[in-house]
C-alpha cells in the first residue's frame, strides 16, 4: 500500500483561537485530503520545540540551499488571517505561497480510502 504524501505543519502559538483554527486545517488535511499530518502542538514549550525553534531550523535550510527550500516549504494564510503574518525570511510576496479562504469536507473532491 502506498504511504501518504507527508506534511510538517509549523505555527506560532498565537492564540486559542489560532491554536484551534490550525489544529482543524490540519485535521481536515488529513482526514479529507489523505495527507500524513504532523504538527509541534502536542509538546510542551519547554522542550525546546515550537515557532521559534522551527523558524530558525527553516531559516538555516532557506540559507543553505534556497532553490531547494523554497519549493519544499510552502507558507499557508488560513482564513481570517493575512500574508503580512508569514515570517520574512519565508519572503512572503516574492515566493510562493497558498491562501485559503474555507475549508470544508464539500471542498474537496472525495475522501480518502
Amino acid at each position: 500500500m502506498p504511504s501518504r504524501p507527508r506534511v510538517f505543519v509549523s505555527y506560532s502559538h498565537d492564540d486559542e483561537d489560532h491554536k484551534t483554527l490550525v489544529r482543524r486545517f490540519a485535521e481536515f488535511l488529513h482526514r479529507h485530503v489523505g495527507l500524513e499530518v504532523y504538527t509541534d502542538g502536542e509538546e510542551p514549550p519547554h522542550v525546546g520545540r515550537g515557532a521559534q525553534f522551527e523558524g530558525a531550523v527553516l531559516r538555516d535550510q532557506v540559507t543553505g540551499d534556497i532553490d531547494e527550500y523554497t519549493a519544499r516549504i510552502l507558507p499557508v494564510v488560513l482564513p481570517g488571517r493575512a500574508v503580512d503574518e508569514i515570517p520574512r525570511f519565508l519572503n512572503p510576496y516574492s515566493t510562493t505561497h497558498f491562501v485559503v479562504r474555507q475549508f470544508q469536507v464539500a471542498d474537496c473532491c472525495s475522501p480518502p480510502n
